[in-house]
């Protein structure tokens, strides 16, 4: 969770990216699922 050890090794930069995206779609997933429901 250090900034520092993230940007000193790329492969944590990438996998903590990637991890953010699909975040990102399971919020939208979350989201459409309650708009769908109202």
């Amino acid at each position: 969770m250090h900034p520092a050890s993230v940007t000193s090794s790329p492969r944590t930069n990438v996998s903590h990216l990637y991890y953010g995206v699909n975040l990102q779609q399971m919020l939208l997933m979350i989201f459409r699922f309650v708009v769908n429901i109202h």
